[in-house]
């Protein structure tokens, strides 16, 4: 992983990618949250416990460069989100398990991400080779370069 400042430029980052001799460039930027859910338990259980609903999100989203052509593809998105899980957060065990519910709110997204991206340069792939080909233009010969009509061959041997 490498962190990147600000103002880092479009150059920048293709000069970045060919210098790490890479064919494509995935950035990614993302949140998460923890907090306490909005649904919560009701009865009277509830009504005398710390115990309360909590749930992890997070969301991550690549840009993706293409360093030959030096174009920024679609950004995706990835999403991962727990559902609310009961925890106390005065009892010992709170701190792991809230901690549990983050990583797997970010495993879930991260998931997302990698197979959308996947999906996404395959697709970018196959456009590509389905795409024509034209041969470059061959450059005409500057008139310096070009042979004068004037000139004769000189024979060999002699000056």
């Amino acid at each position: 992983a490498l962190e990147l400042g600000r103002g880092v430029t479009l150059e920048g980052l293709r000069k970045l990618a060919a210098r790490l001799q890479l064919d494509v460039l995935v950035l990614v930027s993302g949140s998460s949250q923890f907090k306490r859910s909005e649904t919560q338990p009701g009865g009277l259980f509830a009504a005398f416990s710390n115990a309360a609903n909590f749930e992890a999100r997070s969301a991550l989203t690549g840009f993706t460069l293409d360093v030959f052509a030096g174009t920024l593809l679609t950004p995706i998105t990835g999403l991962g989100a727990t559902s609310p899980t009961l925890l106390d957060p005065t009892a010992e065990a709170f701190l792991t398990a809230s901690r549990q519910l983050q990583v797997d709110a970010f495993t879930t997204a991260a998931n997302q991400l990698r197979d959308a991206l996947i999906g996404s340069l395959r697709q970018v792939r196959e456009q590509q080779a389905e795409a024509p080909t034209t041969p470059a233009p061959r450059p005409e010969p500057s008139p310096a370069e070009a042979p004068s009509p004037t000139a004769s061959p000189t024979p060999s041997g002699t000056r």
